[in-house]
């Protein structure tokens, strides 16, 4: 059955990363959360996938996963939603290479442009129609940071003078327009609200600082830890769990401690 943006349970909506937080760090795959993951189907509570991933890649992920719900693309620069309609709220990727050709002579980077899809998938092990996939962005431009590491606070101070933003993800920094993944969030809420009447609970889920605005401004927050290393954000959240595992496991076992006493309050 597919989840549709109308069939809920309550009013219980759930938003999540996907890469290192539903998806695993190293082979992309959501095995671990497919029990949590048909537990939010059967409660008809909407799950909304929230990434840095663009619109192509995440609408074939939520086909894989039966989705029919908005999708928060680029880190919030772009919203999709079920009917088709899509929401842009950055700045457009044409811009974001034109100002990042403009600090090369001080800084060393490669961007998505740079690396192209060979370098895509040498650097993410991505297959070459996901990498593909990937570099079809619209409103953001992930990079590798080849300067020295405390070189990147003048970086984002220069991007900043030219109103962009810079925001670490797993793997990459991301250079978008004065936009958020809690910028989006905010817009899903109300959608969501301006069609059932209901006050949403929120549940974020997330791993990197690019997740942070998204936790913060929601009711639940839960951080998945990385690898072997703990949480790698902080985040102070009066409604806050760590999962206890990194990856989809943790990710499942999180949401069902989190999201099943919640719709069994609200029934």
């Amino acid at each position: 059955m597919v989840q549709s943006s109308h069939d809920r349970n309550g009013s219980v909506l759930v938003l999540t990363d996907l890469d290192a937080s539903l998806l695993n760090e190293q082979d992309y795959s959501w095995a671990g959360a497919t029990a949590a993951l048909q537990f939010l189907a059967e409660q008809r509570i909407p799950l909304v996938l929230a990434s840095s991933k663009t619109s192509a890649e995440m609408q074939a992920l939520a086909r894989e996963l039966d989705l029919a719900t908005p999708l928060i693309c680029e880190n919030g620069a772009a919203i999709n939603w079920p009917d088709g309609q899509s929401t842009t709220l950055g700045v457009d990727r044409v811009i974001l290479l034109e100002q990042l050709d403009s600090l090369r002579p001080q800084f060393q980077f490669r961007s998505f442009r740079d690396l192209g899809v060979p370098g895509i998938v040498e650097a993410t092990g991505l297959s070459v129609a996901q990498a593909t996939l990937a570099n079809q962005r619209a409103a953001t431009e992930p990079l590798l940071w080849e300067d020295a590491p405390q070189r990147i606070e003048a970086f984002a101070a220069e991007l900043k003078t030219r109103g962009l933003t810079l925001t670490k993800g797993g793997r990459f920094w991301a250079v978008a327009g004065d936009n958020n993944k809690a910028h989006a969030m905010a817009q899903v809420v109300a959608w969501y609200r301006a069609q059932t009447n209901d006050d949403m609970v929120t549940v974020a889920i997330g791993d990197s600082p690019n997740d942070l605005a998204m936790l913060a401004a929601a009711d639940y927050a839960i951080v998945i830890p990385g690898q072997d290393t703990g949480p790698k954000i902080e985040l102070i959240h009066p409604r806050k769990t760590i999962a206890a595992k990194p990856g989809s496991e943790g990710w499942g076992s999180a949401v069902m401690s989190v999201v099943k006493p919640l719709v069994n309050h609200s029934d």
